[in-house]
């Protein structure tokens, strides 16, 4: 499957994962000095195998431009601070978002601290479907993390990207709100993709 990915260091396992088992045509990112979000080690990864390495915003004509010219099958999208703007009745756009949160009720520019700040026992991670509505789209996956007192936003994003890898790391098995299919480890969500 072809894929342009989004995202910094935060979920580099996640674009190991699409090296690996796919072929990624682009990396947008952004720079970010600030604890956890770099995107140095994505961008020197990206570097290694001759992945274009994008920190401009991308266009709506640019979205089309990759799906309908270069094959894409999947944007995938994991800690991106850009909100794309999709074309509009675009039939042939797919794709993921890897959310540190559990949506609906995580919605946040920064859900992970959002969520210690307001002192909860837990927050999780999503993988969901974009859609034009920001972070609106179906929900594929999700998984549960607890917040205890020595439980800091790094250790929270560094479980929250083993499980979008593989299910890897993750405490326990993940929950699922009522009506829903149960989520699959994030290995499974990723290979979704390619039915979404």
């Amino acid at each position: 499957m072809k894929v342009v990915y989004f995202g910094s260091d935060v979920f580099l396992s996640c674009f190991e994962y699409f090296v690996e088992k796919h072929q990624v045509l682009a990396l947008y990112t952004y720079h970010n000095d600030e604890d956890y979000f770099t995107e140095y080690a994505i961008v020197k990864r990206a570097g290694e195998l001759g992945i274009p390495v994008h920190y401009e915003a991308i266009s709506p004509e640019d979205i089309r431009r990759y799906f309908t010219e270069e094959g894409c099958e999947l944007f995938f999208i994991a800690e991106y601070d850009r909100i794309l703007t999709l074309p509009e009745d675009f039939p042939a756009f797919r794709g993921i978002n890897t959310h540190s949160s559990l949506l609906p009720q995580g919605r946040s520019y920064y859900p992970i601290e959002g969520a210690m700040e307001r002192e909860l026992s837990c927050t999780g991670v999503t993988m969901h479907k974009v859609a034009q509505r920001l972070d609106g789209g179906d929900v594929l996956a999700q998984h549960t993390i607890d917040i205890t007192a020595d439980t800091d936003s790094i250790d929270v994003y560094l479980q929250s990207a083993a499980w979008a890898r593989d299910g890897r790391g993750a405490p326990r098995a993940p929950r699922r709100p009522l009506g829903r299919r149960p989520a699959a480890g994030g290995e499974a969500a990723l290979l979704e993709a390619s039915r979404i």
